[in-house]
């Protein structure tokens, strides 16, 4: 998640430098505002313990109940459709630029996260052996 803005961008490459080192490659993840929205909009986590579940891919076997401890399962505030548009919103603003700045420099690596999580970090351990 980091660099986030260009800013964040030049001060990263101002550590790389004075560290003699350089930014080889920049891996994008990549997935559609439909599955980051239905994803985030189903995610529930326990109030107890922590642990997440998403009500397509992972429900809780007893509903609004966790697995683990019997705590509450809830939907987190910052999980309401309003506050992922703006998030994604600000996605686009701030954080896209940088994919075409580090595109035109040569060194991103785009893998997509539509599938499942496991598929993305194969290709990415597959892109870097």
């Amino acid at each position: 998640g980091l660099p986030r803005t260009m800013p964040q961008a030049d001060a990263l490459a101002d550590i790389m430098k004075g560290l003699d080192r350089d930014i080889t490659a920049v891996i994008n993840v990549t997935i559609s505002d439909e599955l980051v929205l239905r994803r985030l909009t189903n995610r529930r986590v326990c109030s107890k313990c922590g642990f997440s579940y998403n009500l397509i891919s992972l429900p809780p076997k007893k509903d609004g109940i966790c697995d683990k401890c019997g705590g509450e399962v809830i939907q987190r505030e910052d999980d309401s459709e309003d506050t992922i548009r703006n998030r994604l919103a600000t996605y686009h603003k701030q954080t896209q630029p940088l994919v075409e700045y580090y595109r035109d420099l040569g060194l991103i690596f785009d893998v997509s996260n539509e599938g499942r999580p496991e598929e993305a970090v194969k290709k990415v351990r597959q892109h870097f052996e």
